[in-house]
Formats: structure tokens, C-alpha cells, sequence
């Protein structure tokens, strides 16, 4: 197969990783460029509907960021009900330590591989803004009525996994695996604080807030209202984990309401308007690496 030939088979694949070695250092004058500005070892990839070179540096960088956040997230959720059933502060403190990886694996993910573009059209979805915001009212409960010494960290450490979860629908490179990945993590994580905060024995008793409206006295559970945080966010992303299991070619957006195609940010494919601006997107991002 030459290299034209590679390039009409790889037209079809949108921001996947598992790209073709072209093997030459010559590239057509219509290509733009991704990642660190170097002349040789690009590989052509299909990105958001633009055709893109991205170096080996890029590429390495990503692989062994997403091999990181797999590894580290299984070992960090294992530790983490480990340590929730021996109630080992030791054990949850290994936990804690795998969260820490797990948060510098995403940012050498995130890094320069984000469009903002993606993120605004992200912000509109009303299932997007409701997850954030519950997995930061877990926090500020954390904060407020914590359980142990380790309460407000494995409530910011859920902050940052929900979040990066959702938000890795505006990723530009990204593995289909390693998101199947993730979002298995995600649920089981989920499924299990659900699971102690019902049938277990976490908060039980514990009051979050008590007030009086004409001298009667209301009292509101931190148990039941937990359990109904885990239970919503699971809820408000069942269509983004079925739209992650279903679209194996990775050509749809996973949280945005409707079928939303990732190459125009609209259920049309040929919808020019959002595909020019993640290209602008881009060529700044690429323009600003030449610099550096």
C-alpha cells in the first residue's frame, strides 16, 4: 500500500490513535502539523475532520498517559475498596497516593491535546453541567461532614475523575480503549459508593443539615443524600456510556444530548461552521508549539 492509499484508508478514522506509519518525510502542502514542530517521524491522522501530522513525541507522550491512567486508575480503585472494607488507613492512603498519579498521568494527557471549541459546545449540555456540579456538591459535603481524615481528598479526588471522564469528549488524540477503560472505572466507582451508601454502613446516622420551619423540626441525611449524588450522576450519564460502547469508530460525541457529530459540533456531518473553528483551534495550537 503507498502512501495516497494509506491516506484514503485513514480518512475514515476520527481522532484515533492507531495511526499509520507513512514512513517518509515528505508531507502534502495541504497538511497541517500537530505537536512539537519537528520534520520527520509524523505519522497522518484523521482529527476532528482536518488532516493533521503528529510527531512521535506527541505520540508517545499520549500513549504512555493513557497506558498510566488505566494502570493507575485499576490499582487506585482497588486500593480504594480495600481500604473502604479493612478501613486501613494505610490502605487508603495507597489509594490516595494512586489518585496523585492518576491526576499527573491526565495532565501530561490534557496537555496541549484539549479543544477549547469542544469544551464550550460540551458546556451547553445540560447532563454535562449537572454531573459537575453534583460531583462538586460530594465535595463541599466531604469538606463539611467528613467521615475520616481522608473524607475531603477522596471527595476532590472524585471531583477530578468525574470531571476528567466527561470532559475527555473534548480530547483531540485518545484511544477508543482507553476511554472503554475509563468509563468501566468510572462505573464501578460509582456503582460502589452507591452500593456502601445504601446496603453498607458509610454516613449511616450521620445528620448533613437540621432546621425549623414553624417550629417543626426537618432534618436532611448526609446517607441519602450521597447515595442520591452517585445515583444522578449515573443516571445523567447512562447516553454518554451507551454512545461510548455503541460508536466504535469514535465519530460522536459522548455526552452531548442527540447525535452529535464530534467533526461539527451539530447532528449534521457536513455542518462546516464547528469544524473550522477546532481547525483554527489547531493551527494556533500548532502555530504556538513552532514558537516554542
Amino acid at each position: 500500500m503507498d502512501a495516497n492509499e494509506a491516506l484514503r484508508v485513514n480518512s475514515g478514522n476520527v481522532a484515533n490513535t492507531d495511526a499509520i506509519e507513512l514512513g517518509s518525510t515528505t508531507q502534502p502542502k495541504n497538511y497541517k502539523s500537530f505537536g512539537a514542530n519537528q520534520k520527520s517521524g509524523r505519522r497522518s491522522q484523521m482529527i476532528l475532520g482536518n488532516n493533521l501530522f503528529v510527531d512521535d513525541a506527541t505520540q508517545r507522550r499520549i500513549k504512555w498517559a493513557q497506558r498510566g491512567i488505566a494502570i493507575v486508575g485499576f490499582f487506585g480503585l482497588l486500593f480504594y475498596i480495600l481500604g473502604s472494607i479493612t478501613r486501613s488507613d494505610v490502605v487508603r492512603t495507597i489509594s490516595v497516593a494512586f489518585g496523585g498519579l492518576g491526576v499527573a498521568c491526565s495532565i501530561f494527557f490534557y496537555y496541549n491535546n484539549i479543544s477549547f471549541v469542544m469544551i464550550k459546545r460540551l458546556l451547553k449540555e445540560s447532563n454535562v453541567l449537572m454531573i459537575a456540579l453534583l460531583s462538586l456538591c460530594n465535595w463541599a459535603i466531604d469538606i463539611g461532614k467528613p467521615d475520616n481524615s481522608l473524607s475531603s481528598i477522596y471527595g476532590f479526588v472524585y471531583l477530578l475523575i468525574v470531571n476528567t471522564f466527561v470532559f475527555s469528549d473534548a480530547l483531540i488524540l485518545k484511544s477508543r480503549y482507553m476511554i472503554l477503560s475509563f468509563g468501566v472505572l468510572f462505573v464501578a466507582l460509582n456503582m460502589f459508593n452507591l452500593y456502601y451508601h445504601t446496603l453498607g454502613t458509610w454516613a449511616k446516622g450521620t445528620v448533613l443539615v437540621s432546621y425549623t420551619i414553624e417550629g417543626e423540626n426537618y432534618t436532611i441525611m448526609k446517607r441519602s443524600t450521597k447515595r442520591s449524588i452517585f445515583l444522578q450522576i449515573l443516571m445523567f450519564s447512562a447516553s454518554g456510556m451507551y454512545t461510548m460502547f455503541t460508536d466504535t469508530k469514535m465519530d460522536l460525541m459522548m455526552f452531548a444530548t442527540g447525535k452529535i457529530y464530534k467533526s461539527t459540533g451539530t447532528a449534521s456531518k457536513i455542518d462546516s461552521t464547528f469544524a473550522l473553528k477546532v481547525k483554527e483551534e489547531i493551527d494556533s495550537q500548532r502555530k504556538g508549539n513552532a514558537i516554542m
